[in-house]
């Protein structure tokens, strides 16, 4: 597995916001190895892939199924597996199709989970996407988004952050507002 945070802070790359405490956790967790859930059920990578709106400053969010919040669509990395091959098979699996995407990612999370009995994750390290479409052209498959989410839809990045709980997604929120 690549040492994606290594990497990034050694290219010095300045579009990536990883605060000091969340940059050493992930490079702690990087060193550990096997970052996959495959490899480690409990504490491993996610890709999530978050779609706005420059012009309407609106973002693409919805009631996620297991985790019973608001979030931006995403999923875990499989085994043998680099998040830049995450992204592309996630948005597939997620929308039916796959948008070209910023070739770093925007912002590193860690989310502590705790939902027993729905979910074995524990502890999830967050790589984050952030996507400009046009809302009016951007039409994911609907019956695929239902498999994970209640209700998906456009709103405002005030509205979602209303909605949202989820410390991680908040952070995805403030970064977003940055770029629009």
């Amino acid at each position: 597995m690549p040492q994606i945070v290594r990497k990034l802070l050694e290219e010095k790359d300045t579009q990536l916001v990883c605060d000091d405490e969340t940059c050493a956790l992930f490079l702690a967790r990087e060193q550990e190895g096997g970052v996959t859930r495959d490899e480690n059920p409990e504490n491993h990578m996610c890709v999530y892939f978050a779609p706005y709106d420059v012009v309407a400053k609106e973002v693409f969010i919805g009631m996620h199924i297991k985790a019973r919040t608001w979030l931006f669509n995403g999923g875990h990395l499989d085994k043998d597996e680099t998040v830049d091959q995450a992204l592309p098979r996630e948005m597939e699996e997620e929308w039916g199709m796959v948008i070209e995407t910023p070739s770093k990612p925007h912002l590193l999370t860690t989310t502590d989970i705790n939902n027993p009995g729905v979910q074995t994750c524990r502890k999830h390290f967050d790589v984050w996407y952030f996507i400009p479409v046009q809302k009016e052209t951007f039409s994911p498959n609907k019956e695929l988004l239902a498999e994970e989410f209640t209700s998906i839809q456009w709103m405002s990045i005030e509205e979602a952050y209303n909605k949202v709980s989820d410390p991680a997604t908040k952070q995805a929120l403030d970064r977003i507002t940055t770029l629009l």
